[in-house]
């Protein structure tokens, strides 16, 4: 996993959306850590964070089809709430 650093280019000008994107660039760095040392539930986090990762494609992906875009952005608005 290459090194991914928050920059202000990142910026999407929402800030409660920028401060989850700064969290999950954290999270990710948190990750490759665990990985690194062994950490024993490092498996699961990754395991975790690959099916979270799955479910955003596949709402990214019925978002960009969609003629609906209301209802799957609502979704996923849900979905990160939870």
């Amino acid at each position: 996993m290459e090194n991914f650093v928050w920059t202000e280019t990142l910026i999407v000008g929402v800030p409660m959306i920028d401060i989850q994107h700064k969290e999950l660039i954290m999270a990710i760095h948190e990750e490759k850590c665990a990985l690194t040392h062994k950490c024993a539930i490092a498996s699961t986090n990754q395991q975790a964070h690959q099916k979270f990762l799955q479910i955003v494609a596949d709402l990214q992906e019925e978002y960009r089809v969609s003629e609906d875009k209301e209802n799957v952005a609502i979704r996923a608005i849900v979905f990160n709430e939870t």
